[in-house]
């Protein structure tokens, strides 16, 4: 027995069936189903119990995979204190959303190979709901998310929150709007919004349910699929739009207007399985975000 066998019958567990699992680990089929035999053989017991779509863990299965979690772990602990002198090497795959991914994760992964620069970094940008899933299939070892979960499979901590504004081009026609507006003039004011981001739209909407007022209000001149493309369409003078201030801050020629009654903040979060061993550099990349 040996811990390569432990991890593909540990696989087999966690992803439901020995497809799933050889995928997972880029194996053939057979060479995960030769691994798990091998093992039941060196064990004397049967761990699962082999349906037509997927594998259920035998009593004796249940066992050993609790010990198996723990020789893992064991492992994993073992290497991280024997590579602590080394410094951290590897490949770090983080999954991030559209906003974090652009304006906040770049600059954290340049900070953190400041201190590990044999770390390499595989990074993909997409939808919150898509990431949480992919994490949990193990496609990612850390995803950035703009919304709370409620996954007791997943660790999570806020390690991003910034503010969203009012904004638009501190030029004709809209140069003239007050620094700060009524409500009632919000609603004048050409209005571009976000589209296909449900996190930033919710907090907006409750900002406007919270002072009596809906979208539907709005005078809206076009709706979009990106901040960048909203961005955009501000910088070039179509109307006003919501942003989050790190977007808007890179803009010297766009202004922050204050609208009474709003005020309104999106936080962002880091997810990691909680069940998983992770790797060394897994593991201090995710803290290195938790204290920014």
């Amino acid at each position: 027995m040996n811990t390569r066998q432990i991890d593909i019958f540990v696989n087999v567990v966690r992803y439901g069936n020995f497809s799933n699992a050889a995928k997972k680990l880029y194996l053939s089929q057979p060479a995960v189903s030769s691994s798990v035999d091998a093992l039941e053989k060196e064990l004397g017991v049967k761990l699962f119990l082999r349906q037509s779509k997927k594998v259920v863990l035998t009593e004796k299965g249940e066992d050993f995979y609790k010990d198996s979690l723990n020789i893992l772990n064991l492992t994993e602990k073992t290497m991280k204190n024997m590579a602590e002198d080394k410094g951290l090497n590897g490949v770090i795959r983080v999954a991030a959303n559209y906003y974090a991914g652009i304006y906040y994760i770049p600059q954290h992964l340049v900070d953190f190979r400041r201190a590990h620069p044999n770390v390499y970094f595989d990074l993909y940008i997409g939808g919150s709901d898509k990431i949480v899933r992919q994490v949990l299939d193990g496609r990612f070892d850390i995803g950035i998310i703009g919304k709370p979960i409620d996954q007791s499979s997943l660790r999570q901590k806020r390690v991003l929150s910034d503010k969203l504004v009012f904004t638009c081009l501190n030029a004709p026609p809209l140069a003239g709007l007050p620094r700060v507006m009524s409500q009632n003039e919000l609603f004048d004011v050409p209005f571009i919004t976000r589209t296909l981001d449900e996190e930033q739209i919710t907090i907006f909407e409750s900002a406007l349910y919270d002072v009596g007022r809906s979208l539907l209000e709005l005078n809206v001149v076009a709706e979009m699929n990106s901040n960048e493309a909203v961005l955009a369409a501000v910088y070039a003078g179509l109307g006003m739009a919501v942003l989050p201030h790190t977007c808007v801050g890179k803009y010297p020629d766009l202004r922050e207007i204050e609208v009474e009654g709003f005020n309104m903040c999106r936080n962002h979060y880091a997810i990691t399985p909680s069940d998983e061993y992770s790797s060394l550099r897994v593991c201090q990349f995710y803290d290195f975000l938790r204290h920014q």
